[in-house]
């Protein structure tokens, strides 16, 4: 039970969400999913307080999937509708972490984040792919940043983090098992790193 005692806090929804909450609950997490969220981080701090409920104390691993970006061709977009494909997700994820780590420092600090992030770019992915780019770099720099609060943050990128990504059932059925390590006492000393579960062509 690599996860024992220990609180999840999840955010989004679709498989990907699912597959992780299955994952952690298997191996001994209380697991709490947050479906909808504002895109302003509004809600940030009664949401982990409403985790904190439900799980019977405060979590300390947030799993965050963001929204969806969407396939639309990125010429058709106006400002605000690139905004809320690319910029509202990145605030949203990093607004909930910040908050998270609050709340962790309260609690004594420690814990986990991880990020479920789209799988590579290309046609109609643009903004997909901005998001990926922009959340590998925010990765890197509060994994540095969070390290003396004892927190750890990775990723992982895959089509099998989209709700309709091509990722093969392999890849679907590993992602689960990949979060549930990355943010277990195993892998205590990584941070900051971005692993994928799709095959050398998907990935």
């Amino acid at each position: 039970m690599w996860l024992e005692g220990r609180r999840a806090l999840l955010a989004g929804n679709g498989e990907a969400i699912g597959r992780v909450a299955d994952a952690l609950a298997l191996h001994g997490a209380k697991v709490f999913v947050l479906s909808g969220a504002s895109p302003d981080g509004a809600d940030a701090e009664a949401n982990l307080l409403a985790a904190e409920s439900a799980l019977g104390g405060p979590p300390d691993i947030l799993v965050h999937s963001g929204s969806a970006a969407g396939s639309a061709p990125v010429h058709g977009l106006d400002l605000l509708a690139w905004r809320a494909a690319v910029s509202s997700d990145i605030d949203r994820r990093f607004l909930d972490s910040a908050a998270f780590l609050r709340r962790r420092l309260k609690a004594g600090g420690g814990g986990a984040i991880l990020f479920l992030l789209p799988g590579a770019g290309g046609v109609g992915r643009t903004a997909q792919a901005t998001i990926r780019g922009g959340m590998e770099n925010l990765i890197k720099s509060l994994a540095v940043e969070w390290a003396r609060d004892g927190l750890r943050i990775n990723g992982i990128a895959s089509h099998a983090c989209e709700s309709e990504g091509p990722a093969e059932p392999a890849a679907r059925t590993s992602l689960g098992h990949l979060a549930a390590y990355l943010v277990s006492d195993y892998a205590a000393y990584v941070s900051g790193m971005v692993m994928g579960v799709d095959d050398l062509g998907a990935g």
